[in-house]
């Protein structure tokens, strides 16, 4: 008599442990730090490619992981905000560059003051302003300026120098009586390295005296301010008035 045996009933396989991927989630967060911070120059970039790369690998490593590794949606999140966070702050960089460029005419027409050359600062003043300046006047200017910050002073117009030169017309209060004296007028801030102290060059324009090469302005006024020292020193009148 034979026994029949009854074949043992299939077992159930555990299922594979399922973890979210940490680059989707850090892509995620640098993606959306990136749009947060994409008007930053440069920073806004890093950290929006960072959340770019972050996300490319979070979506490799999900779809290699057969089902292993979840977080597909936040890397997409994170890969497609990196990207515009990143073209908003290139097309930033871009844009302020373009305007610094347009400003460098400031930068060189203070040089030329240092230099005592009339011709060329009266071909960057305004009409208000040229008619009247003598070369006398400039060379009081370039003295006081070489006095106040040393010799060899050199003066800087790129974006980072602007803020330079607006963080100590910031903190000057000759600065203050700069702008009461110009009340409406904008003053554009640049930096000046000078061997005993440094100085901002504030820049009195007048959008309204326009040329190919000054094409922000024509120059009002001209006035160094020197770090710590409480003094403005202007190119043109020594309390100018308020137009």
């Amino acid at each position: 008599m034979s026994t029949m045996h009854t074949p043992p009933m299939p077992g159930y396989g555990i299922a594979p442990e399922t973890r979210t991927s940490l680059a989707a989630v850090f892509a995620l967060i640098f993606g959306l730090l990136g749009m947060v911070a994409c008007c930053i120059p440069f920073v806004g970039v890093g950290v929006s490619v960072v959340g770019v790369l972050l996300g490319v690998i979070g979506l490799v490593a999900i779809s290699s992981s057969d089902g292993r590794i979840k977080g597909r949606g936040m890397a997409l999140t994170g890969l497609i905000t990196g990207i515009i966070g990143a073209a908003v702050g290139i097309f930033v960089i871009v844009g302020m560059n373009v305007a610094v460029n347009v400003l460098q005419a400031y930068p060189r027409m203070a040089e030329a003051a240092m230099a005592k050359d009339h011709a060329a600062v009266v071909a960057g003043l305004d009409s208000a302003s040229s008619g009247t300046f003598t070369p006398e006047q400039l060379a009081k200017f370039a003295d006081e300026v070489e006095a106040a910050v040393g010799p060899g002073a050199t003066f800087h117009g790129n974006f980072m120098d602007l803020f330079r030169g607006g963080k100590i017309m910031g903190t000057q209060p000759a600065s203050a009586q700069v702008q009461s004296q110009y009340p409406g007028r904008s003053i554009i801030p640049f930096y000046v390295q000078g061997s005993t102290r440094n100085a901002a060059l504030l820049i009195v324009n007048n959008p309204m005296e326009q040329n190919p090469e000054y094409q922000a302005g024509k120059v009002t006024n001209m006035i160094v301010v020197p770090e710590g020292s409480g003094d403005a020193i202007y190119l043109v009148d020594l309390e100018p008035k308020a137009n």
